[in-house]
């Protein structure tokens, strides 16, 4: 006879798979609503054009230009071509958000929009200057991966670590459908995705390191990283302008509307009530520091994901781009990391700040429980058949490690803590090794 998983972890997958069923269902109906009113349409664009022949109109010419309507083709291929092209703010522990909010911030003419603005302005703003990226911010950043060292680990402890995850992992719970839908559970082997890098020495260890999945959480980092620098950039600039010296404020004050901001899933602002209040800086914390959902939504509206999609770019990152925006490789994430340690390098104010953020998590049972307090800067990500961290370890030779998995149950999980604690001191016995050689 079978083992059953405890019956609380039933009723999480049970909990998983109900609500995978309604969402199919709901999948299901609007893709036939689509359907029909694409139908609709074309049988009434059908008779339309039917009706111009045998009933012609005399239109008449333009009386200037501006009557003349313009249409432009934007290039759906290009994710830097226009926010609109990407799909909207998906929060990392929860798939279902609303749509990404344009790149400026809104104005104080429109309501719905007031309560979310940092500060207000009884005066006139002026006409914003075009919109700021991150071309110029931290020049470092134009060389980030141009001397980007790599060399294949090929010692016996690396051998151990590969045979590990090919065969060595903990079997996660996962439901099985029978004929006439019959539901059961059984064990299988997980998902799993592992990079490791060498800061210091260039030298990485790589398993399934180029599959792109679901990153969940693991999202917020480079987001809220290419808005530091965006930030930076305008804090550089040689003139100053009211409009962007508030849209920039981090001392501004960000008030908590459960009506239009809350976010399921991670995060304790969901915990607040109306009034809460924090400073813009202080939402920047929690995004990091607790994963907050809430946090990371309103960021998302008020900055946009113009320098997100740019990062991504310059950093060569295969994954992110594309719908959906928060799927990336193992070793996107190590590039991603990469290049937030050579932010933390540059001592900046704000690269302090994420880099004290990251050490701080309020998720300490993965890489960084290994370690010793504030030692490793990481960002975990954790949702259904997700559950991941990726991490700077920053000892005498610092290093880079990447694991992501399909675990189903995060932290509750033996059998995902397990596998998070073993691969953890295998990857630090390797390293030591690596550094006394």
């Amino acid at each position: 006879m079978k083992k059953r998983p405890p019956a609380a972890q039933r009723n999480r997958i049970n909990d998983r798979a109900r609500r995978r069923s309604r969402i199919t269902a709901t999948i299901g109906i609007v893709s036939c609503v689509l359907f029909a009113a694409i139908i609709l349409v074309a049988v009434i664009t059908e008779a339309a054009h039917t009706r111009s022949h045998i009933d012609p109109v005399t239109v008449a010419p333009p009386e200037s230009e501006n009557d003349v309507s313009v249409i432009r083709e934007i290039d759906s291929d290009d994710p830097l071509t226009d926010d609109s092209t990407h799909p909207g703010t998906d929060n990392a522990e929860s798939r279902n958000q609303e749509s990404d909010s344009e790149k400026d911030p809104p104005g104080n003419d429109d309501p719905d929009n007031a309560e979310t603005d940092p500060q207000t302005d009884t005066g006139t703003d002026p006409e914003p200057p075009e919109t700021v990226g991150i071309t110029d911010a931290g020049r470092w950043l134009e060389s980030t991966f141009l001397g980007y060292p790599v060399t294949a680990n090929s010692s016996d402890e690396s051998r151990r670590i590969l045979e590990y995850l090919e065969s060595g992992a903990p079997l996660r719970w996962a439901l099985a459908y029978g004929d006439g839908g019959t539901v059961s559970y059984t064990k299988r082997y997980p998902e799993l995705s592992y990079y490791y890098y060498d800061l210091e020495g260039g030298t990485e260890l790589a398993y399934r390191a180029d599959w792109i999945r679901y990153a969940a959480s693991l999202s917020k980092l480079p987001f809220i990283y290419s808005v530091l620098l965006e930030i930076e950039q305008y804090s550089s600039e040689a003139y100053t302008d009211p409009y962007h010296d508030r849209y920039y404020d981090l001392d501004a004050l960000w008030t908590y509307e459960p009506a239009t901001m809350f976010r399921d899933g991670s995060g304790i602002i969901q915990e607040e009530n109306a009034g809460f209040s924090l400073t813009v800086g202080e939402v920047f914390e929690y995004a990091v520091k607790y994963s907050d959902n809430i946090a990371f939504a309103w960021l998302q509206e008020h900055f946009g994901l113009s320098s997100y999609f740019d990062l991504l770019e310059r950093l060569e990152i295969s994954g992110g781009r594309d719908d959906p925006y928060m799927d990336f490789s193992a070793r996107d994430c190590g590039k991603i990391l990469y290049s937030v340690y050579r932010y933390f390098e540059s001592g900046s104010p704000l690269s302090s700040k994420l880099k004290e953020w990251m050490a701080d998590s309020d998720l300490s049972v993965l890489i960084a429980s290994h370690f010793p307090k504030g030692m490793v800067p990481h960002k975990y990500g954790w949702d259904i058949d997700s559950f991941h961290d990726m991490a700077i370890i920053m000892d005498g030779r610092p290093y880079i490690l990447v694991v992501m998995t399909d675990y189903e149950d995060g932290n509750e999980d033996r059998g995902a803590l397990e596998y998070f604690s073993t691969i953890t001191e295998m990857t630090k016995s390797m390293h030591a090794s690596e550094t006394t050689n």
